[in-house]
């Protein structure tokens, strides 16, 4: 069994493989990488299901699922083998709404939504809708400080360079434990970013740092694609997709 350390370390290179190079050297070259034919296999079913294909780009690479939605630019990255979900709400025009859904190193559960904004929403209005769903669940749930490890220099660029945010940590008290949810939310450009990240108290310490930085380089990825990976082009003889 992969240790706890070594699962994390896995997913942390994932989050830099989305910026590290490009994020250090933006005006060099594109970054290119081996796709693993299954892995991606595996991210074309989850656009498949949403029954709107036409709404996202199969971007992945590197053992990690990459999806990004088109109209908002935002990346969904998904662990593969998991049960991950790619959302399209219905009821609004089709790709205004939609979200991504799965677990993060198997730890804790990791939710993104992504809608188009209207008039008057901000980050902060959109956070107090996220944390009165919160309460309406656990109405004793209780906010701790949680403050960004320091000693990560990565995390400090990128809070610099990415759009500004809002987030926030709640412990709640479940049947038998503790757990943890944390709250992010931003307003980039004409689109509302929400995350919800949840699971045991156990957990919470590793969580803390991973989930930072899978919420700043989603941000980062969303507002520079240069930071992101490029679509692989198929070699003479392939399937192109």
């Amino acid at each position: 069994m992969i240790s706890t350390i070594a699962r994390l370390a896995a997913s942390a290179a994932i989050a830099l493989a989305v910026v590290g190079g490009a994020y250090a050297k933006p005006a060099t070259k594109p970054m290119t990488s081996p796709v693993n034919e299954a892995t991606r296999q595996e991210a074309d079913k989850l656009i498949a299901a949403t029954g709107a294909p036409e709404l996202f780009l199969n971007e992945t690479r590197d053992g990690a699922i990459l999806i990004r939605h088109k109209a908002s630019n935002f990346q969904c990255l998904f662990n593969p083998g998991s049960v991950n979900a790619l959302l399209v709400t219905s009821g609004v025009p089709k790709g205004d709404e939609v979200g991504c859904d799965g677990p993060t190193t198997g730890l804790f559960q990791t939710t993104y939504f992504i809608r188009r904004a209207h008039d008057g929403d901000t980050a902060e209005k959109a956070f107090d809708e996220a944390l009165a769903e919160v309460k309406g669940r656990w109405p004793d749930a209780m906010r701790i400080k949680v403050s960004r490890d320091g000693g990560q220099e990565i995390l400090s660029k990128l809070a610099v360079e990415a759009p500004p945010s809002k987030t926030a940590w709640y412990l709640a008290r479940t049947e038998d434990d503790w757990a943890f949810t944390r709250i992010s939310t931003a307003r980039v450009g004409d689109w509302m970013i929400i995350m919800r990240s949840a699971g045991p108290v156990s957990v919470q310490t590793q969580a803390e740092s991973l989930s930072e930085m899978l919420w700043l380089t989603r941000l980062m990825v969303m507002t520079d694609p240069s930071l992101g990976p490029k679509p692989v082009v198929a070699e003479a003889g392939q399937n192109k997709r």
